[in-house]
């Protein structure tokens, strides 16, 4: 669904969607052990994040895109 949405529509709604649960993500697990923030995304555009994920499905073609957000993380986590 990620690769090939099947609108113009259901592609903006899979890009805010993906934001959005990154978004929330981040916020959700951004405190690192010494309890201080950490933006695993800073530095990226909106651009980059969907051609990772593009990069992602692609490689990964029966995964989903949840499981992509975690790669995505644990990816920008060891960084």
């Amino acid at each position: 669904m990620w690769m090939t949405p099947d609108t113009a529509a259901r592609e903006l709604e899979n890009k805010a969607w993906l934001i959005g649960f990154l978004s929330g993500a981040n916020m959700a697990f951004s405190l690192d052990a010494d309890r201080k923030p950490f933006n695993y995304f800073e530095g990226l555009t909106n651009g980059q994040i969907y051609l990772w994920m593009d990069n992602y499905c692609r490689a990964n073609p029966l995964s989903s895109t949840l499981y992509g957000v975690g790669e995505l993380m644990q990816q920008r986590n060891s960084q």
